[in-house]
């Protein structure tokens, strides 16, 4: 497997303590609905040194990891983070919340809070740059955003990038094609989504009926997908499963977290990556209960076989995968035990 992934070479993120509680319209934000108002603190926050006094370590640290996967050169890229408390909102529809805590604490994780990591993948294919999902740009308020930061962390500028694939039109995915003033961010991207994701938002009434959310987080999910969806309709190419925006990376359909949800295989022979996106939120609960239905799903029963399926390729042909909220750097794999999957984060390699 150290053909498949390389080495770690630089730092990894750096958080605040004071930021880790956020509020309940906050935790709504990682599910990609977005534009609601911003009442958490920072996931980093600056801290002025005084004179004579020792700095303090703590403030914002783009985070990058450098890798291979095989002959391709990649970047994880961090755009941010949260820790949710579990008193702010149900993450899993239908579970009781002891169910979720008992869960995390037999996993050696607080048992009050839960934990995600916004991460995006940066892709060498060729003379193309590639981003993988776009980020949370500026819908999620300081919890997000950070992928400009984080390019500009390896020298990559919004207009080197000439291609960026989004898995699925939600805010922490999509939102950062456009800035603050809804104009382009990468003005020399070509945009690919699955078709079916596009047909769904741009209708006029996407049925929402099944996502367990607010109404009002369900309405503004809809509002701001179709917002960049039209605003950048002259761009998109639409692709389906088995298509190939790019040599060595091939369109996996993964429906359900959203109807045209899509997977990505990266790579070539024994080389090649799973990229997952969000058919796992959770590195822990969504392996050990992969029945558990996440609350944002749009088709919740066909998000769970979804997962199922991907996870289950994962571990019998033993890729490693990126998930989009998985720990930074978003890389690792699978084991399938009897019943429910367990996840092994990758270790990071410094040289």
């Amino acid at each position: 497997m150290a053909k498949t992934l390389g080495t770690f070479m630089l730092s990894p993120t750096s958080s605040s303590s004071s930021s880790r509680l956020i509020s309940r319209r906050d935790s709504l934000r990682t599910l990609g609905l977005g534009a609601l108002v911003v009442a958490g603190a920072p996931l980093f926050s600056a801290v002025s040194q005084a004179a004579g006094v020792a700095p303090s370590l703590q403030g914002h640290e783009p985070g990058y990891y450098r890798f291979q996967i095989g002959e391709i050169e990649a970047i994880a890229l961090t755009d941010g983070g949260l820790d949710s408390p579990l008193s702010g909102m149900k993450w899993w529809a239908g579970v009781p919340d002891k169910e979720v805590s008992d869960a995390l604490q037999a996993a050696f994780e607080s048992p009050s809070e839960i934990r995600l990591s916004f991460t995006v993948l940066l892709l060498k294919l060729g003379n193309d740059l590639v981003l993988v999902d776009s980020g949370c740009g500026p819908l999620f308020g300081k919890i997000g955003g950070w992928l400009k930061t984080s390019l500009a962390e390896v020298n990559i500028t919004p207009d080197q990038i000439t291609g960026v694939i989004i898995s699925h039109a939600h805010g922490d995915h999509f939102g950062g094609l456009l800035d603050g003033d809804h104009q382009p961010v990468f003005k020399n991207a070509r945009l690919f989504i699955h078709e079916t994701d596009y047909k769904f938002w741009t209708q006029e009434k996407p049925d929402m009926s099944a996502v367990k959310m607010p109404e009002e987080a369900k309405a503004t999910a809809v509002k701001n997908a179709q917002l960049y969806l039209n605003t950048l309709k002259d761009r998109w190419t639409l692709v389906k499963g088995g298509d190939r925006p790019f040599p060595g990376v091939e369109v996996v359909d993964a429906f359900g977290h959203t109807p045209g949800h899509a997977a990505l295989l990266i790579g070539t022979g024994e080389n090649r990556l799973l990229h997952i996106a969000d058919a796992a939120h959770h590195h822990t609960l969504s392996f050990e209960h992969p029945e558990w239905k996440f609350v944002a799903d749009v088709e919740p029963d066909v998000a769970v076989e979804t997962r199922r399926r991907l996870l289950e390729k994962a571990a019998k042909e033993r890729l490693p995968i990126f998930g989009a909220h998985l720990p930074f750097p978003a890389l690792g794999h699978v084991r399938e035990s009897t019943g429910h999957f367990e996840y092994e984060i990758q270790p990071w390699i410094v040289s």
